[in-house]
């Protein structure tokens, strides 16, 4: 993964619940801890009830970049459904 990235390229990597701190693991080694830039949770909804624990509703997202400070970020927007967030 890393050897296909341009030098100032980054990589998103989705994961959930089951293994997320795994990827985490092993991103930091093959990436270095320096080069991480964000966790990324992805929230979803829909119906499901658990009686005994909490609803896992959520992904990960990890970024990190090739080599530390040399990465591009293209600010993305998103419009909110419920117009309070939007920025503009």
């Amino acid at each position: 993964m890393k050897r296909l990235l341009a030098e100032d390229g980054s990589i998103y990597v989705h994961c959930d619940w089951h293994i997320n701190s795994y990827i985490r693991i092993l991103l930091d080694e093959i990436f270095c801890r320096e080069n991480f830039l964000n966790e990324i949770v992805w929230c979803y909804s829909g119906p499901r009830k658990t009686p005994k624990a909490f609803s896992r509703k959520h992904d990960t997202v990890f970024l990190y970049s090739r080599m530390e400070k040399k990465h591009i970020f293209n600010q993305l927007t998103i419009p909110h459904k419920s117009g309070l967030h939007d920025t503009g």
